[in-house]
């Protein structure tokens, strides 16, 4: 039984909460008093007689107390239908939830897509109807946001881990980081992929997107090797970058355009088996071709750049002390 007030109620004060209450007592039942028998304790209960709680007509002749001590039917404050209630009621944090679950039609929309939908549209329209509705994602939703936040720590660490090993061997800071600027290129080479093919940037697309972080550094290591390799032999810089850059170019492409190759099935697979596999061979696959691409223009130019600003700075240090060994000297 549902109970739903009328306009006359709030005249009369009181909340739902309270005939609900009222009226729990005349059909349930209100405990009066504890009697100990033996081990176990028994509950007293004071409710109607059983012939004046068995219909709907009799809970709308019961009589409620209101605020100011009036007894008045239930009927007069309240609408009384039949309704449907939860055959269980499950709690978190004391607080009653409630589990809604459903499959996604992939033919029709995406599990992403209907996400976005409940966050920015449904969602908050209800919660502005029930301002105390509060609502959390849970299966592969948050599943998908646990793991996300590991790969992302996991991701900083390996990055902090791969500056160091490259650091010592070459003696710099900064040719760690011009190595390094390949990784962003792969992110926006797998990201570029996605959006051409339709497909949801997901979990295994990230996976594949870390993958790729691996290839083309080692594209970018390779280079800037041969770069210092050239400048040790004795060739000016720019020299030396040009040098590097028509000798490495055609092992960097065969690399990539290897490993592109070797992905390229899985990415035009069609089968219901596959699909799964498909954003993360694709965020391999077009990662590494397009880092590769603005691999053998950035690199080069930033490590030019470097050694412009070393040639710069040291321009600078060469007048001062001179001028500090001409004040110094007789």
């Amino acid at each position: 039984v549902q109970l739903e007030l009328k306009r006359r109620a709030r005249s009369l004060g009181g909340t739902l909460e309270d005939r609900g209450r009222q009226v729990r007592a005349g059909v349930f039942g209100a405990g009066a008093l504890r009697i100990q028998r033996g081990s176990e304790e028994v509950r007293v209960y004071v409710r109607l007689p059983e012939e004046e709680r068995n219909t709907l007509g009799d809970i709308q002749a019961y009589r409620i107390m209101t605020p100011s001590g009036a007894a008045i039917p239930l009927a007069e404050v309240a609408q009384v239908t039949f309704g449907t209630a939860p055959t269980t009621i499950r709690r978190l944090d004391g607080r009653r939830i409630v589990t809604i679950t459903a499959d996604v039609d992939q033919a029709v929309i995406t599990g992403q897509e209907v996400n976005s939908e409940l966050t920015n549209r449904i969602l908050p329209a209800v919660q502005q109807r029930y301002p105390g509705v509060r609502y959390t994602f849970g299966g592969e939703q948050r599943e998908q946001t646990d793991a996300i936040g590991g790969i992302a720590m996991g991701f900083l660490l390996a990055a902090l881990v791969m500056y160091a090993l490259l650091a010592i061997p070459f003696g710099s800071y900064i040719e760690p980081l011009i190595i390094m600027t390949s990784v962003p290129m792969g992110f926006v080479g797998a990201a570029f992929a996605h959006l051409v093919m339709g497909l949801d940037l997901g979990l295994l697309s990230i996976f594949g997107i870390v993958g790729v972080s691996g290839v083309v550094v080692n594209d970018s290591l390779v280079l800037i090797d041969f770069i210092n390799e050239q400048h040790r032999a004795g060739k000016p810089m720019a020299e030396a970058i040009v040098s590097a850059a028509r000798t490495r170019f055609r092992p960097i492409l065969l690399t990539s355009l290897t490993t592109f190759l070797g992905v390229f099935p899985l990415i035009i697979e069609r089968s219901l088996q596959a699909q799964f596999l498909v954003p993360m061979a694709a965020s391999i696959g077009f990662g590494v071709v397009f880092a590769t691409a603005i691999i053998m223009v950035l690199v080069p130019a930033l490590t030019m750049l470097q050694a412009d600003v070393v040639a710069w700075r040291a321009r600078r240090a060469t007048p001062s002390r001179t001028s500090l060994e001409t004040v110094s000297g007789p």
